[in-house]
């Protein structure tokens, strides 16, 4: 079956199947300043347990990675953005398989705790600041998400995102809430976004 869909008012144009789905996906409901349950974060068995924003800060310094919401992650079906992805979608990866989603976490960062947490707010790259015409058009991680990224006439090397705000076109981006997305394939990978290749690591594995 088609990944797209007939728009709704009749005239005959194709829309992306995620619009759908991101229209019926329910927005997550773990804020950074909610009081987490223990049942809230026991995981389900063979998944990691969902991170918890306020544990997720090393001596009040963000640490975990994660995608913004409308970054667009090569799949089976074309660019998806990153909040739209599901369990069992197929990534791209730099192997040249794709790879099934196994574990999909998100985390909303609310006004409170980004004022308290600033080290959280994310990373905007501008198109084309790493050289080569990369990234294909603006994107927004987490400081501690790694990017493979390679100059013309070198080897590719990986980075964290917070490591590259010294350079042009890369800036902290203010934000009042903001979610970020992780997801795993079940060992780690790098799947393809905006022409880049991203980090994609089981919980644990930099």
């Amino acid at each position: 079956m088609s990944r797209n869909e007939m728009d709704p008012a009749g005239n005959g144009t194709e829309m992306p199947a995620w619009l759908d789905r991101l229209a019926n996906t329910p927005m997550p409901n773990r804020r950074a300043s909610d009081a987490l349950s223990a049942a809230a974060l026991t995981p389900k068995p063979a998944d990691p347990a969902p991170a918890d924003p306020e544990a997720a800060t090393v001596r009040g310094l963000w640490s975990l990675p994660g995608f913004g919401p409308m970054l667009r992650i090569a799949t089976s079906f074309g660019p998806v953005p990153a909040q739209a992805l599901r369990k069992r979608d197929l990534v791209r990866t730099r192997s040249g398989e794709f790879r099934k989603i196994e574990w999909v976490d998100r985390m909303v960062l609310d006004e409170g705790f980004l004022k308290s947490v600033p080290s959280a707010l994310p990373v905007l790259v501008r198109a084309g600041a790493l050289g080569g015409g990369l990234p294909a058009n603006d994107i927004l991680v987490s400081p501690e998400q790694v990017l493979c990224i390679a100059a013309p006439g070198t080897a590719p090397r990986h980075v964290v995102a917070r490591d590259l705000l010294t350079r042009p076109g890369v800036m902290r981006k203010p934000e009042q809430i903001f979610t970020y997305t992780r997801f795993h394939c079940g060992e780690p990978a790098e799947v393809q976004a905006e022409g880049l290749w991203l980090a994609a690591n089981p919980p644990g594995i930099s």
